[in-house]
């Protein structure tokens, strides 16, 4: 089976033998299937790729931006786990644990 039916069905052919010809179709049904096909293909770049609305590029910048600040606040955490075990001993018992679930909370959050 053919994927092009409609096509074939309007097709015409033109030569002495099969071997030889060639088929056509008229200059109206092929202005049509090229109305139909930006038709289609307005309609796919209209469609939302997500409930959000964003576009496809869009999403792939998020990511992107998504990454880098995941990365940034696992960073981050290191750095203060790192001041936090250098001075826990000068720290409250609250603030050390208060950074421990904050940095849980963000660790948790950061994760793709």
């Amino acid at each position: 089976m053919s994927d092009t039916p409609k096509t074939d069905a309007k097709a015409q052919f033109f030569g002495f033998n099969p071997d030889e010809g060639e088929e056509f179709v008229q200059a109206d049904f092929a202005r049509e299937l090229e109305r139909e096909n930006a038709a289609l293909r307005q309609a796919l770049e209209d469609m939302p790729t997500c409930r959000c609305g964003l576009s496809t590029d869009e999403q792939c910048a998020l990511s992107v931006q998504n990454a880098t600040l995941r990365t940034a606040a696992v960073e981050v955490c290191a750095l203060a786990r790192v001041w936090v075990t250098v001075w826990g001993d000068k720290l409250s018992p609250d603030t050390v644990a208060n950074f421990a679930e904050l940095e849980k909370q963000i660790l948790k959050k950061a994760q793709p």
